[in-house]
């Protein structure tokens, strides 16, 4: 669900539009950069430097996966967060080959900023399409962003499932005692809404 705002407050409101694309545009210049090739640094707002929450940045080719990296605690600063992972995304995936200069003009950049991590007991408290889930047992964790859940049409149940699945665990892990899990909400923003114009 791109573009949606799902519950996150920042300093009581929410990023504003122009603090999106700016983190759009950040991230878009730390790959430039990291590929090699010329790129002019957005100015940063000091809000988005100071501000901590959980990050994940999603890079899309042809509308593909090509990298997908996060951190569900708030580490640092949101603007050095998306910094951070932006390069990781690129480069470091483990799913994927490196990101080359040659293919930086074709990606898609998408977002998202988390809420705190709530724990639940129930499919119930899932609300699928606003709160993404962890799930964390014998070791092993797991986590999908909240529009995993609605590209594929999955259930509360399936997408508990699916994260697990994830995790290396059995699917019907989410029902077993000892086993850990989370919900979150996402604000969640792509290149392709907000900065069609992208290179």
């Amino acid at each position: 669900m791109r573009g949606v705002i799902n519950l996150l407050s920042m300093d009581e409101g929410v990023l504003t539009l122009e603090e999106r694309r700016t983190l759009l545009r950040l991230a878009r210049h730390v790959i430039a950069q990291r590929s090699g090739l010329r790129s002019e640094a957005p100015a940063v707002p000091d809000r988005l430097r100071k501000d901590m929450r959980g990050v994940f940045v999603t890079l899309r080719e042809n509308n593909e996966l090509r990298g997908c990296i996060g951190y569900v605690q708030p580490l640092e600063s949101v603007a050095d967060a998306v910094e951070e992972l932006a390069v990781k995304a690129a480069i470091e995936d483990p799913r994927f080959e490196p990101v080359v200069a040659q293919e930086v003009p074709l990606l898609t950049i998408d977002i998202s900023v988390l809420t705190p991590l709530r724990p639940i007991s129930s499919p119930g408290e899932v609300s699928v399409g606003t709160h993404g889930v962890m799930i964390e047992a014998v070791g092993r964790h797991g986590l999908l962003l909240p529009e995993v859940a609605t590209e594929y049409g999955w259930t509360a149940e399936q997408f508990l499932g699916h994260c697990c699945q994830k995790a290396g665990l059995d699917k019907g892990m989410w029902r077993r005692p000892g086993t850990k899990m989370y919900s979150f909400a996402t604000e969640h923003f792509s290149e392709a809404d907000l900065l069609p114009a992208a290179p």
